[in-house]
């Protein structure tokens, strides 16, 4: 995480980059909170399997965006 931060302070200007450091920290924040509750919702409406195969369509795209 200390290097995407670093990104930000590189990237953008000084007036810019704690605005963009506390909208991603929010937004993982938040995120990380609501995960349970997805994976609760898509457990019970439409099978535990959906889970993972969400995960794996999730690492699948993460990995096509690094590797891209």
């Amino acid at each position: 995480t200390s290097a995407a931060l670093t990104m930000f302070f590189d990237v953008y200007p000084p007036e810019q980059s704690p605005r963009l450091v506390a909208l991603c920290n929010g937004t993982i924040g938040g995120l990380m909170a609501l995960a349970p509750l997805l994976g609760n919702w898509i457990s019970l409406n439409l099978g535990w399997r959906v889970n993972f195969y969400l995960i794996a369509a999730l690492a699948s795209l993460s990995c096509f965006c690094v590797y891209a």
